[in-house]
C-alpha cells in the first residue's frame, strides 16, 4: 500500500509534503503559503491527516484519496507527442514509457 511507503513532513513554509521513502520523490502536498499549517496529526490507521491552519481553521485530508487523485492526474498527463520524421526515421514518445512513477 502506498501510504506505508510515504513520509509526511510539515515544512517551515507551512505546507505538508508527502514523499515516497523508497524513491525520495515528492508525491503530493497539502496547505498553502498564504494560510500556513501550524500543526498536524495523523489518524491511528494512517489514512487521514488533521491540519490546523494559521487562521484557526481545521482541515481533514484523506491521504488515500489524495494519492489516488495524484496517480490519476499523472496517468492523464502523459505526453502523446509525435514529431516530424528526422532523416527518414520517425521519433515519438510512447504512451507506456516510464515517466518516473
Amino acid at each position: 500500500m502506498l501510504l506505508f511507503q510515504t513520509l509526511g513532513v510539515l515544512c517551515q513554509d507551512g505546507i505538508i509534503r508527502f514523499i515516497n521513502i523508497h524513491t525520495c520523490k515528492l508525491l503530493f502536498d497539502v496547505g498553502t503559503i498564504e494560510n500556513k499549517i501550524n500543526n498536524a496529526t495523523v489518524s491511528p490507521n494512517g489514512r487521514f491527516v488533521v491540519a490546523v491552519n494559521e487562521d484557526g481553521s481545521m482541515n481533514i485530508y484523506n491521504l488515500q484519496a489524495l494519492s489516488e487523485d495524484i496517480n490519476q492526474k499523472l496517468k492523464d498527463s502523459r505526453l502523446r507527442v509525435k514529431s516530424a520524421p528526422a532523416r527518414g526515421k520517425e521519433n515519438k514518445l510512447k504512451e507506456d514509457e516510464d515517466w518516473g512513477q
